[in-house]
């Protein structure tokens, strides 16, 4: 949510970063080439980021050195997270657009007086509002009281993103609506395959948005969806009464608005979903594949892993090529079905992108990507704000797929905000600092000797085991600490 913050919260976060990479001093001149800054504005800047790490002071320190400059000294149990968290909930454009999303927004002047700021102040973050919004085909209505406009998967779309990413699964933002009460949703879904913590936590952030929606009023209508045709038949019917079930315990709905908020869900959990190895729900989605090549985003799947193969003159076999085809489908099947202003929120995969920058593959990667866009039939899919989202995607994907899985017996639990995404890539480090065979756990159990984690949630303190808390894309200093840990065990 980068342009959801404020200019000097983004400085100070790329400060942290910079000071949070190894336990080594830096100067007022290097902290000021990556924050492009003068010295005086690092000494600042530096001052009042003093102050904001107060509220941490048993788990961080910013020290000072006159001649060597600043370090930072931190326990292995903070994340950056909890940091930049607090400096968006401290936002203004934060917390006009939850206001905007609460429907409690009036117009600019009355948010003014009630929050003391001048109306300057905030007329001016509309602009940025309205860019973020660009993304996602909405706009604002300001008549009587200020409210997005747009298809309603589209808002919802956006109110889940904005809700999801600016809590890290810390906070539960929906008051109205009992998290516990999902919970028979979630083990219906998990008879036919497994969850991790970051999927089970997407699908309540989704099913809680719904139910916020509905209750202000607002339905999916019939022309926004549909089941997707690659959902398997023998699996949905005990599903679709739970879920049935939880919306009705809120909301009254027609059996047609029912029908139309039950196939939404389907839709949205196609299109964010993600196999890893050995996934058998890749099965029933490769086998149905023949029978729909004339869909747009199964033809475009078909075209791209025809032009990565011949590209890269790589042969798969056929786990690796089920796999691949499955998550790209996904892929397509979400861009044609929503709107996606993903950039322009939050994208973890962007962040991972930019920190593979320098190597060959991302090299390899942009001349294929060039590829993609050249052909006359499907080039338009991969051109533009399109290319913002799919390529660090593909990145992903492609980096998983030449991950060599290991075979372990340490047990280890991984839980990370970015989902199944990165998981190939944080197992790999954990294996480079471990010298003994290593089993990655899928379900938290007594059995579980470390939990490694890039932000706190609640179920890792019911259990007695070493816990390890990192950046979500690790640094040289957790890996070091990392270490020690796995050693220690």
């Amino acid at each position: 949510m980068n342009n959801i913050l404020g200019k000097i919260s983004l400085r100070k976060l790329r400060i942290l970063q910079l000071l949070m990479s190894n336990e080594n001093y830096f100067s007022l001149i290097e902290i000021g080439f990556v924050a492009g800054v003068t010295k005086k504005t690092v000494k600042k800047t530096m001052d009042i980021l003093k102050e904001d790490l107060v509220v941490w002071k048993e788990q961080v320190d910013l020290i000072y050195n006159e001649s060597q400059g600043y370090r930072l000294d931190i326990n292995q149990d903070f994340s950056l997270n909890e940091i930049k968290l607090m400096y968006l909930k401290n936002s203004l454009v934060y917390n006009i657009l939850k206001e905007i999303l609460d429907e409690k927004f009036i117009d600019i002047t009355t948010f003014s007086i009630e929050n003391f700021m001048s109306y300057t102040a905030v007329h001016n973050k509309f602009s940025d509002i309205k860019t973020i919004l660009k993304g996602f085909d909405l706009e604002l209505a300001s008549n009587p009281s200020t409210k997005l406009i747009g298809e309603e998967k589209q808002i919802r779309y956006f109110s889940y993103l904005f809700f999801l990413h600016s809590n890290y699964s810390v906070d539960w933002p929906f008051q109205q609506v009992a998290k516990e009460d999902m919970n028979e949703v979630i083990k219906e879904l998990e008879k036919k395959r497994d969850l991790d913590l970051s999927e089970k936590e997407s699908l309540r952030f989704w099913l809680a948005t719904s139910v916020i929606r509905i209750q202000k009023g607002y339905h999916i209508s019939a022309k926004a969806t549909t089941r997707p045709v690659f959902i398997d038949e023998d699996s949905v019917g005990l599903f679709e009464k739970k879920l049935a079930d939880f919306f009705l315990k809120y909301v009254d709905l027609l059996p047609t608005e029912l029908q139309n908020e039950i196939y939404f869900i389907y839709e949205v959990f196609f299109s964010f979903d993600y196999h890893d190895q050995n996934d058998v729900t890749v099965n029933s989605i490769f086998i149905k594949m023949p029978r729909y090549q004339a869909l747009d985003y199964v033809e475009i799947t078909s075209f791209w892993l025809d032009t990565y193969l011949g590209y890269f003159k790589q042969e798969l076999n056929i786990s690796n090529y089920s796999i691949l085809y499955a998550n790209l489908l996904h892929i397509h099947y979400r861009m044609t079905f929503l709107k996606s202003g993903y950039p322009a929120l939050l994208s973890l995969a962007n962040e991972e992108v930019v920190s593979m920058k320098m190597s060959s593959f991302i090299g390899d990667m942009e001349d294929f990507y060039q590829e993609l866009e050249k052909n006359t039939k499907f080039g338009y899919f991969f051109e533009n704000q399109n290319k913002e989202i799919l390529f660090p995607e593909y990145c992903l994907i492609l980096r998983n797929l030449n991950e060599t899985l290991h075979k372990k017996t340490l047990n280890i639990f991984m839980y990370s905000v970015s989902g199944k995404k990165n998981s190939n890539y944080l197992k790999d480090k954990v294996n480079r600092y471990y010298r003994g065979p290593i089993h990655f756990v899928k379900k938290l159990t007594k059995e579980v000797d470390l939990i490694i984690t890039d932000c706190f949630f609640e179920e890792m303190t019911w259990y007695s085991c070493e816990k390890f808390i990192w950046n979500v894309y690790p640094t040289a200093r957790d890996l070091s600490k990392l270490e020690l840990v796995l050693e220690n065990l």
